[in-house]
């Protein structure tokens, strides 16, 4: 029963991996090809307007970054704690916007 339980696990964090590495790569993806628009949406926000300039290449560059250690064996863990930071940052950021400001200015979250 152990081992099924061992087996289980390893099944559900290889998931988990590849389920980031399409969420990292289709987000990148979509921010670089309406590039434009992710910019002015960074533009617009009222946290990251200060920051926007480095953000529109940072976060989808992060996002690539993270896939790719995703998929390497050595990097995985690495990968997996970015993940968790990212993801957790990204949270934070969609909790102060939509609870402290007046003006939500992007549809952030597509695939979710």
């Amino acid at each position: 029963m152990r081992k099924f339980n061992k087996r289980v696990v390893q099944y559900l964090v290889k998931g988990i991996e590849y389920l980031f590495v399409v969420l990292w790569i289709y987000a990148a993806t979509a921010k670089l090809l309406d590039f434009e628009a992710f910019s002015i949406q960074l533009g617009q926000s009222p946290l990251l307007s200060a920051y926007a300039g480095i953000l529109v290449w940072l976060v989808p560059l992060s996002e690539y970054v993270l896939s790719t250690l995703l998929l390497i064996p050595k990097t995985k863990t690495i990968g997996l704690y970015g993940s968790l930071y990212l993801m957790t940052a990204f949270t934070t950021y969609i909790i102060i916007i939509l609870n402290y400001a007046d003006f939500v200015p992007c549809s952030c979250g597509g695939i979710l």
